[in-house]
């Protein structure tokens, strides 16, 4: 029995597709008893022919586990429609068949707060972090790993720099290095627990500064007669005396 990977759509000659692995499970059962139940990994565009070898009667079926792909089909995806081992026919092949398409995926800065005036013409710096997952537990394909983007308050920086565009399935994120003089950030989407999922539908991951005015100190409050200082103190102590003496004066 032979299982084969083909890739279809518009990236299937990504270059992060070319050694991507893919696992299906193979069930086979014969006289209504399971002579093979496996997962087996195969890589893009490439194809693993199974050791055992199928008595006639023996139906076999395969299912591909969630790869990222938009769509996959299956030419023999379960019992009801399972390929046959035949005299004629000894040889089984089922062929799994990904389809992926690209994503459209935006990168939008927005500042909030008293204080957001004064941030409108500051250039902020965001990394971006993208990953696709083609098979349950191998590493995941890194697609962008913190790449940086310089962003003004505002505007859109759609994401189209990189060598193959992103697909549909992967996961992204978005990260801000530097708060640039921002009381707070906030990120939705700012790891990989927490990653946005792409789709063929426009997505767009946002980062949110707000910023809060200072408020300058108030002025000291001027000196008035109300509360004598100390100097006003000695110059009535001194204007007494004078007024003393002169009386003292006049009685001799």
């Amino acid at each position: 029995m032979t299982l084969a990977k083909e890739l279809t759509g518009p990236l299937a000659g990504a270059g992060y597709l070319r050694e991507a692995e893919f696992q299906l499970r193979v069930i086979c059962r014969r006289d209504g008893k399971e002579v093979l139940d496996r997962t087996v990994t195969v890589r893009a565009g490439r194809s693993v022919t199974l050791p055992e070898l199928l008595l006639t009667g023996t139906r076999c079926w395969a299912a591909e586990l969630p790869s990222g792909a938009s769509a996959v089909t299956v030419s023999h995806p379960d019992e009801q429609h399972a390929a046959v081992v035949t005299a004629e026919a000894p040889d089984l092949t089922v062929t799994a068949v990904n389809e992926y398409r690209p994503a459209a995926l935006a990168l939008l800065k927005r500042t909030t707060g008293t204080g957001a005036a004064a941030a409108a013409d500051r250039e902020f710096t965001v990394e971006l972090s993208c990953t696709l997952t083609t098979a349950p537990g191998t590493a995941p394909i890194v697609l962008a790993d913190r790449r940086r983007y310089q962003l003004r308050p505002g505007t859109v920086r759609p994401v189209d720099d990189l060598p193959d565009p992103l697909p549909a399935g992967a996961r992204c994120w978005l990260g801000e290095p530097d708060r640039n003089g921002a009381a707070e950030v906030t990120v939705e989407h700012d790891s990989a627990e927490r990653a946005l999922l792409l789709t063929t539908d426009p997505a767009s991951l946002e980062v949110t500064n707000r910023f809060d005015t200072t408020e300058p100190p108030p002025p000291p409050l001027p000196i008035t007669g109300s509360v004598p200082g100390p100097w006003a103190a000695g110059s009535l102590a001194l204007l007494l005396l004078g007024l003393a003496a002169r009386y003292a004066a006049r009685r001799w």
